[in-house]
């Protein structure tokens, strides 16, 4: 049988983030899936991308951090991308991150690739950062002629410090955990559909 690469991209650069949390679930709820065969993990609190606009990033001259992501995203079958709402609007350094690799240099980190958002929230909220970075990543796909999806499922991460801690450990709240077990059931079910694996 074949197996799924897992990339988790924890899309907060703040020190303590809640973001954190919902990916480190993600990853520990991934783990009990046998197609699973490998989860790399990315951290945006080592972010070093350049700002687009003052400097493109290069294939041959990457910092390590940066080699590490797009290794990871080259790598996987599905990609988890965990991002925090501010303002209505998700943290503007992933979204910048996007741009850096959005281009034909970088294809190989969209083709064949099953993206799945969730969005993290201190109170009620979460679908809207999701719904924009859609539409992100469904542009670059398409622009780079890349053979990837973006899966509909999105989960929406309410009044996180309630219900995951630290370590991301789901607490006792039933409907939550339902909800983001599904949630990554299905990605890696219709990751499974997208590369024939039985």
């Amino acid at each position: 049988m074949n197996k799924i690469n897992i990339c988790i991209i924890s899309g907060s650069s703040r020190p303590e983030n809640l973001t954190f949390r919902v990916a480190k679930a993600i990853q520990n709820i991934s783990l009990n899936f046998k197609e699973i065969k490998q989860i790399d993990f990315l951290d945006l609190r080592e972010n070093d991308f350049p700002t687009v606009g003052r400097q493109d990033i290069k294939k041959d001259s990457l910092s390590s951090f940066q080699k590490q992501f797009i290794s990871s995203m080259e790598n996987a079958h599905l990609i988890f991308i965990c991002m925090p709402e501010y303002n209505w609007i998700t943290n503007p350094e992933l979204i910048n991150i996007f741009h850096q690799i959005g281009n034909k240099n970088f294809k190989t980190c969209f083709e064949n690739k099953v993206f799945a958002t969730a969005g993290v929230s201190h109170g009620r909220g979460g679908r809207r950062p999701c719904i924009e970075f859609h539409t992100l990543l469904n542009k670059l796909i398409s622009f780079m002629d890349a053979y990837g999806i973006v899966s509909p499922l999105i989960f929406e991460s309410h009044e996180t410090d309630k219900n995951i801690d630290s370590n991301g450990n789901l607490l006792n709240n039933e409907i939550y955990n339902n909800t983001i077990k599904r949630f990554v059931n299905y990605s890696i079910q219709i990751t499974k559909k997208w590369h024939h694996i039985e």
